[in-house]
């Protein structure tokens, strides 16, 4: 029996540490900018959901999210987008 009630206790224990970073940390995170880049808005204050890789190499940009390939990231014009030293 006091296996199960240790069981409880540390479920309890994991779900107030998830609310607190869930409901806490992550605006205070999102307020002070922390994990954001250029293709995130800073007026909405929202993230694209981009990831921005850079050959570095060749300074070209590529983009993806957590459900695409990678994809070429293009200037405004349609010309490969590369990173400015």
């Amino acid at each position: 029996m006091e296996v199960w009630l240790e069981i409880k206790m540390f479920i309890k224990e994991i779900a107030v540490i998830f609310v607190i970073t869930y409901f806490v940390i992550g605006p205070i995170l999102n307020y002070y900018r922390v994990g954001f880049d250029d293709s995130d808005s800073d007026e909405l204050g929202e993230r694209s959901n981009l990831i921005v890789y850079t050959d570095y190499k060749t300074g070209l940009q590529y983009i993806s999210s957590t459900k695409s390939d990678l994809h070429t990231r293009l200037n405004i014009d349609g010309t490969h987008m590369k990173k400015e030293n």
